[in-house]
């Protein structure tokens, strides 16, 4: 490829020689799409002829009252941390984490003590069908009792589901193996005289 170099003179000429490239028929110029980097809710907006909400309409009602709701939740998650702060006497994320701790806690124990409460029923309760009774009375309460049996096994069972539940989300919310609790800046409790 050789280049001609131009006087500033002969430029004129140069110019008016300059023929603009002609395209031929079997290759097509690229086309290129103008909504690549588009959002994809704008498209749809633009593809669905929407029209902008009208201020006072029930659609923009709708939309404000939308819009609040979110605000009021995120007001009070923030309320929220600001208050488990105060009530634990430290930082607001110290403060909801003690008190989520201490929340979950609360329903590991409430749960264990309903599992061991029906466990000890059940197994205070005589499980035995009288020797005395006649053979039909002796199949009808051995059928009851295999009934009751299953119906405490099956409460039995849910229970301790639920104990091991909570047990396992205290686990995995409250203690993580690589960094270890006693490293987590909100498990430090803050150094306080006991009063």
């Amino acid at each position: 490829m050789s280049f001609k170099i131009v006087a500033p003179d002969d430029l004129k000429d140069v110019i008016g020689s300059v023929v603009s490239p002609t395209i031929s028929d079997d290759i097509l110029p690229p086309v290129l799409d103008n909504y690549d980097n588009v959002p994809a809710h704008y498209l749809s907006i633009r593809k669905h002829n929407l029209k902008p909400l009208t201020v006072g309409s029930n659609a923009w009602l709708s939309h404000m009252k939308e819009i609040y709701d979110i605000y009021v939740e995120d007001m009070k998650y923030e309320q929220g941390k600001t208050d488990a702060g105060l009530r634990w006497d430290t930082t607001s994320e110290k403060g909801i984490y003690q008190e989520g701790l201490c929340n979950m806690l609360m329903e590991y124990t409430t749960a264990r003590h309903d599992y061991e409460l029906k466990l000890l029923e059940v197994s205070s309760n005589t499980q035995t069908v009288p020797v005395s009774l006649k053979k039909s009375e002796q199949r009808k309460r051995e059928k009851e009792l295999q009934k009751k049996i299953l119906k405490d096994n099956e409460i039995l069972e849910r229970l301790r589901d639920r104990v091991d539940a909570i047990d396992h989300a205290i686990y995995t919310e409250y203690h993580q193996e690589e960094v270890g609790l006693k490293f987590e800046p909100c498990a430090i409790m803050n150094d306080r005289p006991l009063v």
